[in-house]
């Protein structure tokens, strides 16, 4: 492979491996069973019980089940921090807004990811 050809595919997996939504914040919280393991926020999964009263986000908890990661929380890349910063700013940024804007990151059961 040339070095482009192999950029091309690096930069395709990484396209279709994000996915930025906006996250209703209900009971002020994500609803979201989360595990931070090596620096990662891990999707374990969602709070169901939560959601199935809120029938109009079905589809939003839905493709969050399909990721593995958050990797940002408005903006914020949760990397950057160490974990118990983490968990602060979810907290806060939970605490502050009706909506998140949430990026994933690893699209479960996906094919291509593998090289």
């Amino acid at each position: 492979y040339s070095i482009g050809i192999i950029i091309n595919h690096i930069l395709h997996l990484q396209n279709i491996n994000l996915e930025t939504i906006n996250t209703p914040i209900i009971n002020n919280s994500l609803n979201i069973n989360i595990n931070i393991v090596n620096n990662t926020v891990i999707i374990n999964n969602i709070n169901k019980s939560t959601i199935d009263k809120y029938q109009k986000y079905s589809d939003i908890y839905e493709l969050i089940e399909k990721y593995k990661y958050i990797y940002s929380i408005n903006d914020k890349i949760l990397t950057d921090y160490d974990d118990s910063e983490k968990i602060t700013i979810i907290k806060d940024i939970i605490n502050n807004n009706e909506f998140v804007k949430l990026e994933l990151y690893h699209l479960k059961n996906n094919n291509s990811n593998n090289l």
